[in-house]
């Protein structure tokens, strides 16, 4: 068997997308389900637009491929966050806080901002004055103690090319003017050659920068705290900071000064959710912030009514057997086995005897009491590892 101790596999990692983020069958994606996300996609084009809710419940039995579906739709979108019930009902923080931030690491703010700029090649420099040309113009500017710190720090000389942001005074050297190569006798590594800027020295650029509602929520509560968790149980945003964020990013959008980019958030076993949040999810859904919320429920008649009513249902159904292969094949790929033909039969029948979640660990569990072993994956390894290992159909 054709080892690999360096895998970093996960339920869900032969799921993979083409070079252009897209679902592509060839490269082991999705099994069967292309449909279904070529309608997410449609959806979340819709509620970008405003023109749909922003609800949708993939509800099916267990190992249809609700999870699978929502985490090959996360890698598309952006941005993206996933999480379970679990994560929302045992935390410290109230459900609904954990909710909301949930919602708001799922929508980024995209803000447009223009600053002047100053680029030239330096043609003289003292303590108070720099001159600066380009193949157009040349242009004499006073400098203050700040920008010749900038200047210093830079090690800034005649015959570089800089940029100096006027608004902020920071110093960015580019390189130095090809004009200036001949004249060099020892030329570094790091030294880069550039041609002299042309037209005005003086002009304006736009920058954009992006963050989501959520950052923005942490850095306005001066809030120290890392956010590399999917969830901050130990974060608490008070209401009147993120009424001042929505009301500013209104204005930004007003303006035209910003744009919002809705990602999505998959909640995972959600039936498990209490009332309280769903009435919260179905209030947040008719926000002009909210991402596209998905929902995975193996149990759609624990869900409230109310909230079903207002949400797209997309039904999953089971997989056939050249589909069961095709997943069960990808598998075997990604974690580089070799498996005889018949121990990939007997897959498949476990398989429909049980779940997909049961059989890929299954095969997995096989893979690693064999580790060592060079030969191929047989029907007597397959079948010993179920021995070991039940379903909770053996107890059914």
């Amino acid at each position: 068997m054709n080892q690999d101790n360096g895998l970093n596999l996960t339920t869900h990692s032969h799921i993979k997308l083409s070079s252009e983020d897209k679902i592509n069958p060839m490269e082991g994606s999705l099994v069967g389900r292309e449909n279904e996300i070529n309608m997410l996609m449609r959806f979340h084009d819709l509620v970008n637009f405003k023109n749909a809710g922003n609800i949708v419940i993939l509800s099916g039995e267990s190992g249809v491929g609700k999870t699978a579906l929502g985490s090959i739709f996360l890698k598309i979108i952006r941005p993206s966050l996933h999480i379970i019930s679990a994560d929302v009902l045992a935390k410290q923080s109230s459900k609904i806080e954990i909710l909301q931030q949930a919602l708001r690491k799922a929508v980024l703010i995209r803000l447009k901002e223009e600053y002047t700029v100053i680029e030239g090649e330096v043609i003289e420099l003292t303590n108070s004055k720099i001159l600066l040309k380009t193949m157009d113009m040349e242009s004499e500017y006073n400098i203050g103690p700040k920008m010749m710190q900038g200047m210093i720090k830079e090690r800034v000389c005649v015959g570089d090319v800089i940029q100096i942001n006027k608004e902020t005074g920071k110093v960015n050297k580019i390189g130095k003017a090809h004009v200036k190569s001949h004249e060099l006798n020892v030329v570094g590594p790091d030294l880069k050659f550039v041609p002299c800027p042309e037209g005005e020295i003086q002009h304006v650029r736009e920058e954009i920068n992006e963050m989501t509602l959520h950052e923005m929520d942490v850095l306005n509560s001066n809030l120290q705290k890392t956010n590399t968790l999917p969830l901050n149980n130990d974060i608490q945003i008070g209401k009147e900071v993120r009424e001042q964020i929505n009301a500013k990013i209104n204005e930004w959008l007003y303006e035209g000064t910003a744009e919002l980019q809705v990602g999505v958030l998959f909640i995972d076993d959600a039936n498990y959710l209490d009332l309280e949040c769903f009435k919260y999810l179905l209030k947040e859904s008719e926000s002009n912030i909210c991402p596209l919320i998905v929902l995975a429920s193996n149990k759609i008649d624990l869900i409230p009514i109310d909230f079903a009513n207002k949400s797209l249902i997309l039904p999953l159904k089971g997989y056939s057997i050249e589909e069961l292969h095709d997943i069960i094949y990808n598998r075997i790929i990604e974690e580089k086995n070799t498996v005889k033909d018949e121990a990939i039969d007997e897959l498949i029948q476990i398989c429909k005897n049980t779940n997909i979640k049961y059989t890929l660990s299954l095969l997995s569990l096989t893979r690693f009491r064999l580790e060592g072993s060079a030969d191929s994956i047989n029907i007597d390894d397959v079948l010993t590892t179920k021995g070991l290992f039940k379903s909770i159909n053996d107890f059914i």
